[in-house]
């Protein structure tokens, strides 16, 4: 949340900008047509850009970026102050790794306190609120209960990767499933909270340059236009 509402002078740039290409570029660009004096070189690429755009129907790209952006920052303060809209359509499939990795994380806290394996995973279940995420749970207690290792119930109900059953191979039938359980929840938490991160620092740096070059070359192109205006006084 944080991280977005950093990005809200963006607003107030593409404003700014819409106001130099609707009003100031045209008047400069009357002014030295006026004299014989052709554009400069930047500003010129920036406007054969928006007049193309603007033929291609590119042009609405340019707004719905802002609009985009403040809809997410709209629906990160709704999460921040209301998490259980985590819980609706379309949230809820959006964010189906972090009520995964929650699930896990429930387990672990369970396991604190009931020893039971198929106990734990049934509280779990009843804990959860979500069907989809809730449903393997008890299904791993119904194979566990069958007589099948820990590893391969939590396998077959699709609560372990491929990697990750090939991974506690030992660790679940031999030693401590307890444990193992606990380590994995805290791995798996630890990746999430990475893999996020590395989304949203990409997203910021993307933004920041995609900012950065636009406003730059602006800044270039009047820098330009208004060298051409002085030399002619």
């Amino acid at each position: 949340l944080g991280r977005l509402l950093l990005f809200s002078w963006i607003f107030l740039a593409f404003s700014l900008i819409s106001m130099l290409m609707m009003f100031v570029v045209p008047t400069f660009q009357l002014l030295l047509a006026e004299f014989g004096r052709p554009l400069p070189s930047v500003m010129s690429t920036i406007v054969t850009i928006t007049d193309s755009a603007a033929v291609w129907g590119w042009g609405a790209a340019f707004y719905l970026l802002p609009l985009g952006l403040a809809v997410l920052m709209f629906i990160a303060v709704a999460v921040w102050f209301f998490p259980q809209l985590l819980q609706r359509l379309p949230l809820r499939w959006l964010c189906h790794d972090y009520y995964r990795t929650a699930g896990f994380a429930a387990l672990a806290h369970t396991l604190d306190h009931e020893q039971d394996l198929v106990t734990a995973c049934r509280t779990t279940s009843r804990l959860i609120d979500l069907e989809a995420v809730a449903r393997p749970y008890e299904y791993a207690a119904h194979l566990l209960e069958s007589g099948h290792l820990p590893r391969d119930a939590f396998y077959q109900s699709g609560l372990l990767s491929r990697r990750e059953f090939q991974a506690f191979q030992l660790g679940f039938d031999q030693r401590n499933p307890t444990w193992c359980l606990q380590q994995l929840a805290s791995w798996k938490m630890g990746r999430m909270l990475r893999r996020y991160l590395i989304l949203v620092q990409c997203g910021v740096v993307l933004i920041t340059l995609a900012t950065a070059a636009i406003v730059g070359s602006l800044a270039i192109g009047m820098f330009q236009m208004l060298s051409e205006l002085m030399s002619m006084v």
